[in-house]
């Protein structure tokens, strides 16, 4: 009885980092779902919004840690180059860094 308690005492921390992770997952998933529309309209209007151009790519930069996200982020910069090239060139460094 007593091994039954110490295995299932040692499986919990697993079964804590697995939803952990599945809730990163889910978290990853649903910034992709809210981004991705955002990033697409400024794309097709060509918008030239600084402000939320720059809003957008600070809230991508959070989730670029999935690769979805990522390659929105960079869409997205290689819009923004063409507006502000050396506010773009910051934001590849600060990604690089992280």
């Amino acid at each position: 009885m007593k091994l039954n308690k110490v295995i299932a005492d040692q499986s919990s921390p697993f079964e804590t980092i697995r939803e952990i992770a599945e809730s990163i997952q889910s978290l990853n998933q649903k910034a992709l779902c809210a981004y991705a529309p955002v990033v697409e309209d400024l794309l097709c209007s060509q918008s030239r919004d600084v402000q939320l151009i720059e809003h957008t790519l600070d809230g991508l930069l959070d989730f670029c840690g999935h690769d979805p996200v990522l390659q929105l982020y960079k869409k997205l910069c290689r819009h923004y180059w063409n507006i502000d090239p050396a506010a773009t060139a910051i934001r590849e460094l600060k990604l690089a860094e992280s």
